[in-house]
């Protein structure tokens, strides 16, 4: 107890590197340098920082050695996972607050031309009812440390089929989002900026509506403070986001220079998002409160210029919104089928495990009271 210790080096070791795993780039996750104080929880993070890559199963620093002069050599003992995976599962989800089930089967590559890489291919087909249905197919590249270890970049590309209440949509999309973790000691946990690239194409089933196809970009920034015990299951403390973005501004210059028989819309979105929760004498009760914030604000005009589409609008009532509506039934609209741009929604929860000491799965069952509240608008002009 008397005796100050100091790191030494740290190497990494890959057991059975049967995929030519680069050990640098585990390296690289290592912040603690060599000749600094010891503090395990340092330590305990290289660890968690190794482990993020998809291909890591499990890491565990070890001492190596330890010398006269008090300084400590470690060892990064790393397992890897399986690079390749064929996934098939049923899917029960909510999509612009409608009840979705389906299938969906998803290829990963945990380890994509090296360096940490990550490949996704998934093909997702989801069924509501005949007027209501999807299908999709996506590939996803994600990269690690692109510029450190604190940045990552993400990008998504789309092609599918949507079937909705009125309409058919073909759909083409890409999505590149580039993420920064913040240092934990700052108010922030991490940025994301995105860009987002879309095509659709519009059928109406009233022939009386002329079908067109719509080219957006959207230009977005989002800030978090997630100080959440569990990403999942949270029992105590908040997460904040804001996002604020810009719509149509590059699909407007494409559109006037090469003249395509396009649309697009012009509108900031705006958005915030906040949460709370609290245990109340046990993790087994918890108080979760929400309040959502999105607004799109439309501006500027031009010969291609449309109204903001139902895509892009928000929606009320739902198993993920206002429970006592059914799906998109809830807002001040003329038809609630095709969203608003103003929006407000928040909820108080008591939620209660049921037996939160059982060894087998009622440990995870639930029970909550709830109040909801919110609506939507057309715009904030309209709020009551």
């Amino acid at each position: 107890t008397d005796t100050l210790y100091y790191f030494g080096k740290t190497k990494v070791k890959i057991v059975d590197n049967k995929y030519g795993v680069s050990e640098d780039i585990l390296t690289e996750q290592i912040e603690f340098k060599e000749g600094e104080i010891y503090d395990n929880e340092k330590k305990i993070t290289a660890e968690r920082n190794i482990s993020k890559f998809p291909i890591v199963q499990s890491t565990r620093i070890e001492v190596e050695k330890i010398h006269e002069n008090s300084h400590v050599d470690f060892i990064a003992l790393v397992t890897l996972s399986q690079r390749h995976e064929i996934t098939p599962s049923i899917a029960a989800v909510t999509l612009e607050n409608s009840f979705y089930l389906g299938g969906t089967i998803e290829y990963l590559n945990r380890y994509f031309l090296g360096n940490g890489r990550t490949l996704s291919l998934e093909l997702n087909a989801l069924y509501n009812s005949p007027e209501l249905n999807r299908i999709l197919l996506s590939t996803t590249i994600t990269q690690p440390n692109l510029f450190s270890n604190k940045s990552s970049l993400t990008d998504i590309l789309t092609v599918g089929f949507y079937n909705r209440e009125d309409a058919q949509n073909y759909y083409l999309g890409n999505s590149t989002n580039l993420e920064f973790i913040i240092p934990k000691h700052s108010f922030l946990t991490n940025t994301l900026v995105g860009l987002t690239e879309e095509f659709v194409r519009y059928n109406f089933d009233d022939t009386t509506k002329v079908p067109f196809t719509i080219f957006n970009t959207i230009l977005s920034i989002t800030l978090v403070n997630d100080k959440t015990d569990n990403p999942f299951s949270p029992t105590k403390g908040f997460y904040n986001s804001v996002t604020l973005g810009s719509a149509g501004v590059l699909s407007r210059l494409i559109i006037d220079a090469f003249d395509p028989d396009w649309t697009y819309s012009q509108y900031i979105p705006v958005g915030s998002v906040n949460k709370y929760f609290l245990s109340i004498g046990s993790p087994a009760t918890i108080l979760a409160t929400k309040f959502i914030y999105y607004e799109n604000f439309e501006y500027g005009d031009g010969e291609k210029s449309v109204p903001i589409p139902s895509l892009y609008r928000f929606f009320s009532g739902g198993s993920n919104s206002l429970r006592g509506w059914k799906a998109k039934e809830n807002g001040i609209l003329n038809n609630t089928f095709e969203g608003g741009n103003f929006f407000l929604e928040s909820s108080i929860e008591l939620r209660q495990k049921i037996s939160p000491r059982s060894k087998d799965f009622t440990k995870n069952i639930s029970a909550a009271l709830f109040i909801d509240f919110g609506n939507v608008w057309e715009n904030n002009n309209l709020f009551r």
